[in-house]
């Protein structure tokens, strides 16, 4: 099957769709796999929490975008703050969904 392509600094790029990415065993990387393992319990914590991003971050004394990162497994998190996050979310009571 052919992608469609897009060319940046000379490199081209294919275009995959999801999907098909995931069909073809790509992106499996064990280290990468869990990350975002890690990015769903996180992101779910604060959910539960009731905390905004911003919210949490404040509580981290982090910005909003390292939440994101973390949320999104696009940055990683060491486990001494993936603890502090989750007492964070504890600290909290429930206040439902917004």
């Amino acid at each position: 099957m052919r992608y469609p392509t897009v060319t940046l600094g000379g490199t081209a790029y294919a275009i995959v769709p999801v999907a098909d990415v995931a069909r073809a065993g790509l992106g499996s990387d064990p280290a990468v796999a869990q990350r975002e393992k890690q990015a769903l319990r996180l992101r779910k914590a604060r959910e539960r929490a009731g905390l905004t991003q911003a919210e949490l971050a404040a509580r981290l004394g982090a910005g909003q975008t390292y939440v994101s990162g973390v949320e999104t497994a696009r940055d990683p998190i060491s486990e001494e703050r993936a603890a502090k996050w989750l007492a964070a979310c504890r600290s909290t009571p429930s206040r439902g969904k917004r």
